[in-house]
């Protein structure tokens, strides 16, 4: 395997949208105003006092990927080499109906691979649905019941992340640049498709801790998918 010394130069560049905001005296008002018009990007539907839809919005996520390295391997030999990724693409749909449900459903709409040898597992770039990322129904439990044991109590059933190591929830929920672990890799939940699975869950929370128990199935049948063929 190539190995580049330590003066030669490894560039990996990510194409990245940025937004600055200027700094100010009132800075945490600003950062609630920022805040809550980044929640209510991309809603376009807006009825809380409606009996069937209350609210609608759509959920985008483009990340595209071009790099460029060289170098001299062990043998003295220089190389160079440039590549470009779709890394991700998905589009989705997510809202709240009947006051006491929320529904998701999110697409992966990339399968890229051209940058893979032939030999393994081929090489390829592909357009179209490929799996869901999401595609979930869920009740809210605790408002319906009124319960005063927990803080919150929701119930749900359809395609959803397992996230099984905290490297998980940080890399990709919270700005946290951070490098998961193959330990941690190797805990993802998937199915045949390498999307995330089936489950049915409960999920409350009580002060500071969240607690989630969940059954989830590897199955992948018509988009949708059922309980048979679990990894």
């Amino acid at each position: 395997m190539n190995k580049l010394p330590p003066a030669r130069l490894l560039t990996i560049i990510k194409l990245t949208i940025l937004t600055v905001f200027p700094v100010h005296s009132a800075l945490p008002q600003f950062d609630d105003e920022a805040c809550a018009k980044l929640r209510d990007l991309g809603k376009f539907y807006d009825n809380p006092e409606a009996k069937g839809l209350q609210s609608a919005k759509l959920f985008l996520s483009y990340q595209h990927q071009v790099g460029h390295i060289d170098g001299v391997d062990a043998n003295g030999k220089s190389f160079d080499d440039d590549f470009e990724e779709f890394r991700r693409f998905w589009m989705g749909l997510s809202g709240q109906f009947g006051a006491y449900w929320k529904f998701k459903a999110v697409s992966q709409l990339s399968n890229d691979r051209h940058n893979y040898p032939d030999g393994t597992a081929g090489s390829y770039r592909q357009w179209g649905h490929e799996t869901f990322r999401a595609a979930n129904v869920t009740f809210d439990a605790g408002k319906y019941w009124d319960l005063a044991s927990v803080d919150s109590l929701e119930l749900g059933y359809g395609r959803r992340t397992g996230r099984m190591a905290d490297e998980w929830h940080r890399s990709s929920t919270v700005i946290n640049c951070l490098e998961r672990s193959s330990f941690a890799n190797k805990l993802w939940l998937y199915d045949k498709e390498k999307g995330n699975p089936m489950a049915t869950w409960a999920k409350w929370k009580s002060g500071m801790h969240t607690f989630d128990a969940a059954v989830f199935s590897g199955t992948y049948e018509d988009y949708i998918g059922g309980w048979e063929d679990s990894k």
